[in-house]
């Protein structure tokens, strides 16, 4: 999975195709190899839910919970329903 999004983000419930989403990247990527070749596939969000839980965000740490729930395509159109739960946590270096 990739995440990107600003450190300022809030708690809440967001949805890919609404106008606010405020992940500037969201998807789920894997990679298949044989002898000969490799292959990627990338899957970002088209419909579903992200929710967010901003546990903390201060000058010590950034922690967030992110419950996904989400359906996306790769360039091959295949249509792949993702689920999951990511903890995310940090921790800023001691001056």
């Amino acid at each position: 999975m990739t995440f990107r999004f600003r450190s300022d983000i809030q708690s809440g419930s967001y949805n890919p195709t609404d106008s606010d989403f405020p992940f500037e990247i969201f998807q789920y990527y894997e990679v298949g190899a044989s002898d000969s070749y490799s292959t990627f596939y990338n899957y970002s969000p088209e419909s579903g839910t992200i929710d967010v839980e901003v546990i903390s965000n201060d000058c010590q740490a950034l922690r967030y919970l992110i419950n996904f729930d989400f359906k996306g395509k790769d360039h091959r159109t295949e249509e792949l329903h993702i689920t999951g739960r990511a903890e995310l946590n940090v921790y800023m270096r001691a001056s």
